[in-house]
């Protein structure tokens, strides 16, 4: 098993972070968990920091998400 790297302690460390895993190909719910975000937590953040090259992506998942309960 792959040891994780811990998370990241300031918010725009971990917005990087995010961003990071969502380049890669994480999808967006499991990359804000393993950034210890919900994805609206994960979302408010991007928002709040100026984040807007990965809104986007949260947003998008968001309304899926929320599309599909």
């Amino acid at each position: 098993m792959k040891a994780s790297k811990p998370i990241p302690v300031s918010v725009p460390e971990r917005l990087d972070e995010l961003a990071h895993l969502l380049w890669g190909g994480e999808w967006p719910t499991r990359a804000a968990q393993r950034c210890g975000w919900t994805l609206a937590g994960a979302e408010s953040a991007a928002r709040d920091h100026g984040r807007h090259d990965i809104l986007s992506s949260l947003m998008w998942e968001r309304s899926y998400v929320e599309g599909a309960a």
